[in-house]
Formats: structure tokens, C-alpha cells, sequence
């Protein structure tokens, strides 16, 4: 009997659901059947408006460093090296001993700017130290608002021309640029290149590993202007390597950088 019942209600509940699938397919058939023409002439594409939060997300990587500097300090971790790639942050420290590490760890996830922590695979909750992954918060790479900023400031720019302005940005940051002193270097750039980005092509020059090296706060000051487009609007901040050195008894910080500028023909 109970069997009986059970087969009884699921072939009502199969034939219920068959009626709704075949009432909503006759709705749709008329769409489907015919469709739509399109318009004789495509109407341009407009880039998405920016976030009212826009203005400061374009600028945060600098203080995901700084919250990853600071929180260290507090604890007496020692950081050999950060990248920054935009969608990911790895962070090598080094702590003395496995309780300290957990608590910097802590300290990360309670900042509020991090949205999930990896933690070292092997060892862990006793490890002291190692590299740890971070999903940073603000995610502005590839963000309509940042092309959009970007278009309205498009104006040609020769490569003599951008080196020069990332020389003088490093030298006014605090930075030693004197060839002699090694502090600070710009590989040949690659060649101009083009990038479709929605209904919008961009003509781009990339400086990669640039570096720059000094006090923490000239360092960071260097990379703020990069990533803030405070000198120049259309200059992205694509990914940084922070690391500190010993140089003469005295620890310094070293910037490696990789920079795209989006100009236009000249």
C-alpha cells in the first residue's frame, strides 16, 4: 500500500511538472521561433559607471602593503618579500615561533582588507613562517571605472617621454636615481602594443621590473604615485615585489614594478 502511495504522488508530481515545462515553453516559443532583428545600427558601448567607491579602490594597493608591513612589525615578524599581483598577494615572513605566526595571521584576517588567508600547506597550525597567499579586497584591475578614467585622459606619449616622467617620479618619491648609486633601474621597455578592451583599443607601452630602492617611506611613495595615477592618469600599477635588504649595516626596502602606460599614437 505504501508503495502504491508513493507511486501514485510522483507521477502527480511528474505530470504538475511537465505542465509547467510545456506552459513555459509556449511562452517562450514566440521568442524563440522569432527572433528579434537587430538594429540597423549598433549603438556605442558605454563604459560602466564607476563605483561611488571608485576614486579610492584604484589606489589600495599601497596600503595592503603597508597593513602586511605594519601588522609584521607590531609582531616581530620578520617579511622577506611581498607580491602584489592584483588578484593575489604572497607574502614570505618568517616568525620565532608557531604562536606568533598564527596571531600574525590573525592580525591579517581582522584588518578587513583581505578576504580569504592561505596559510602554508605543510605544518601548519605549527609552522613558524613561510608563504602565505592573500585575496586582497579591492579587486580594481580590470575595472570598467579604471578604463573609463583611463579614456578620458588618453593624450600621445613617446617612450623618451614616459621614462623620463618614472625617473622624475622616483627622484621627487625620495629616491637615489643617480646611475652610479644602483638604486634605481629601468630595463628597456617592450614594444608599443595594442589592446582591445570592450568597444576600445589602446595603444600601450609596458616598463616590467623596474627597480627602485631606499628608506621604506620614499619606496612607498614611489609606488603610490604609480598606482594612485597621480602624475599621470593613465599609468596602471600591474604587479610589485616589495623586499628588504641589508646595505651597509642599515635595512633598506627594494621595489621591483611592472608599469603599463595606455596612450595613443603619437
Amino acid at each position: 500500500m505504501k508503495r502504491l502511495l508513493v507511486v501514485i504522488i510522483f507521477l502527480i508530481l511528474v505530470s504538475g511538472g511537465l505542465a509547467g515545462c510545456a506552459s513555459a515553453e509556449s511562452e517562450v516559443s514566440p521568442l524563440t521561433t522569432t527572433p528579434t532583428s537587430a538594429p540597423e545600427t549598433a549603438p556605442d558601448v558605454v563604459p560602466a559607471s564607476a563605483p561611488e567607491t571608485a576614486p579610492d579602490v584604484v589606489a589600495e594597493k599601497v596600503n595592503d602593503i603597508e597593513t602586511i608591513m605594519g601588522r609584521a612589525e607590531r609582531l616581530g615578524i620578520k617579511v622577506q618579500s611581498i607580491v602584489h599581483a592584483g588578484s593575489s598577494i604572497d607574502v614570505t615572513c618568517q616568525a620565532e615561533d608557531y604562536v606568533t605566526f598564527r596571531k600574525y595571521l590573525t592580525a591579517l584576517e581582522e584588518s578587513g582588507r583581505f578576504a580569504t588567508s592561505i596559510p602554508p600547506p605543510e605544518g601548519y597550525p605549527y609552522t613558524t613562517g613561510g608563504s602565505i597567499t592573500l585575496e586582497p579586497k579591492y579587486q580594481y584591475i580590470d575595472m570598467p571605472a579604471v578604463y573609463e578614467e583611463v579614456n578620458l585622459a588618453l593624450a600621445p606619449l613617446a617612450v623618451p617621454d614616459a621614462l623620463n616622467m618614472i625617473v622624475s617620479i622616483a627622484k621627487e618619491s625620495g629616491i637615489d636615481v643617480d646611475p652610479s648609486s644602483s638604486k634605481f633601474r629601468i630595463p628597456a621597455p617592450s614594444q608599443p602594443r595594442t589592446q582591445k578592451m570592450g568597444e576600445g583599443t589602446y595603444w600601450i607601452l609596458s616598463f616590467d621590473r623596474i627597480n627602485a630602492q631606499g628608506d621604506y617611506d620614499d619606496v612607498m611613495a614611489f609606488i603610490a604615485d604609480l598606482d594612485s595615477g597621480k602624475t599621470l592618469e593613465t599609468m596602471v600599477l600591474k604587479r610589485v615585489e616589495v623586499s628588504q635588504v641589508e646595505v651597509d649595516s642599515k635595512i633598506e626596502t627594494r621595489a621591483i614594478v611592472d608599469v603599463d602606460i595606455y596612450t595613443i599614437e603619437s
